[in-house]
């Protein structure tokens, strides 16, 4: 057998975990010199793959690998320098072999150097650098750098935001069994990206991809797939089937999902209303840091479902999803503070928490604003300031907030104190 069908017997033996035939193969190849038997010893003694740890021994086999202008030989002498293995630490070292590596095509080394500039490791950031690198290294085939390079077009990262890009680099990182990128291009197709948006959702594609990474245990799709089976947008519309993926993400981390659960416990989803199972699940996502666990927890002991009516637990969670700008709990506690629920009522927490909710964009909040300035009770009457919370309101799509601007518009300068609680009476 010549040397070329060595090589390839021997890579064939690598892939097929059979160190024993590889070591003694790879041993011939590198004592004739030959780079892929010396790079594969090189490998081999680094991990311990068939043969004893042995750090001497795998910087010596590499170097030699190198020399022969090995670029694979050359990326992994990087990352021996860059994490300090048998070497002490040397970034720079490190980077001076990646770029040789890149240089030289090396695939890995390409991606790597996008990852470094992307995260700026060792290096400054630079989205732009880190995009080409990601370009090039993909371009060859990387699957990883096939996702971040679809990431970038996603997300304007280095680029501009071009959804069509991003599918075809999804796809081909998806295609090579990347489990993220699957999950990514069904979102995509689930969300309209690059289809004319949301009007023109693709769901059997959606489905189909989603259904690929849910088999394979990636959280983020199996909340999605859960979340489509749920509201019936997929064929057989199985309530049940949703909680199902819904739970099994829960399961895996996404506290997303973990919150939707509950959800679908408490509005009788996939499943019989159970406010105590509903509760199980909202304390699971609001311990993962999930705000709206938290003001969903809230909810539940201010409305008193399946437990008592307890406004200062529902205080307790409200401050926790407020504090991580869930602008709903930032709201509701501000009625917890005007109305004293737990205690002294509190004007100015109330108004500030009003505030803080209406300018984030809660149509609620700004409604009550305008109410207030409109009425004076809380406040010094200011109907200017008032049309301009009820503006806000109405542009983030609140209904009584249009008909109340449409009345303080109409009332002119007329005096008339019961003018609220009677437009109010009309438009509930």
């Amino acid at each position: 057998m010549d040397q070329e069908a060595r090589v390839s017997e021997l890579k064939k033996l690598l892939d097929e975990e059979k160190w024993t035939e590889a070591l003694l193969l790879a041993e011939a190849l590198a004592e004739e010199g030959e780079e892929h038997g010396e790079l594969s010893l090189g490998c081999m003694y680094l991990e311990g793959f068939g043969v004893k740890e042995d750090g001497e021994k795998a910087l010596d086999y590499l170097k030699k690998a190198w020399a022969h202008g090995n670029a694979e030989a050359c990326y992994v002498l990087g990352t021996i320098y860059e994490d300090g293995r048998y070497v002490p630490k040397d970034f720079a070292k490190a980077m001076e072999l990646y770029e040789k590596a890149a240089s030289l095509g090396n695939d890995s080394a390409l991606n790597l150097l996008g990852s470094m500039y992307f995260l700026g490791s060792g290096v400054d950031k630079d989205q732009v650098k880190a995009f080409h690198y990601f370009l090039s290294a993909a371009e060859k085939g990387n699957p990883d750098a096939q996702f971040s390079l679809a990431a970038c077009y996603d997300q304007g990262i280095g680029t501009k935001i071009d959804d069509e890009k991003a599918k075809k680099w999804y796809r081909k990182a998806a295609e090579h069994g990347n489990v993220d990128a699957m999950a990514r291009l069904g979102i995509m197709y689930d969300e309209g990206k690059g289809l004319g948006g949301e009007a023109h959702r693709d769901i059997e594609n959606a489905r189909e991809w989603l259904e690929k990474a849910a088999t394979l245990g990636e959280p983020s799709a199996m909340e999605r797939l859960g979340l489509m089976y749920i509201l019936g947008e997929l064929q057989d519309k199985e309530g049940n089937k949703g909680l199902f993926y819904l739970q099994k993400a829960a399961e895996a981390g996404d506290s997303d999902a973990l919150w939707e659960t509950g959800l679908c416990y408490e509005c009788g989803r996939g499943t019989e209303e159970d406010y105590r199972k509903a509760l199980a699940w909202y304390q699971k996502a609001a311990d993962e840091g999930n705000e709206s666990g938290m003001k969903s927890m809230g909810d539940l002991y201010y409305f008193g479902k399946g437990v008592e009516v307890d406004f200062f637990k529902a205080r307790e969670w409200y401050e926790k999803a407020a504090e991580r700008g869930d602008t709903q709990a930032q709201w509701i506690l501000g009625i917890i503070f005007e109305e004293g629920l737990c205690g002294e009522p509190d004007i100015p927490r109330a108004l500030a928490l009003y505030h803080q909710s209406a300018e984030a964009g809660n149509s609620e909040a700004a409604l009550i604003l305008g109410d207030t300035y409109a009425e004076g009770k809380i406040v010094e009457k200011d109907e200017n300031l008032a049309g301009e919370w009820y503006q806000l309101a109405a542009a983030n799509g609140n209904r009584k907030a249009e008909l109340s601007l449409i009345y303080l518009r109409m009332k002119g300068n007329e005096t008339r104190n019961d003018y609220m609680d009677f437009f109010r009476h009309k438009v509930q």
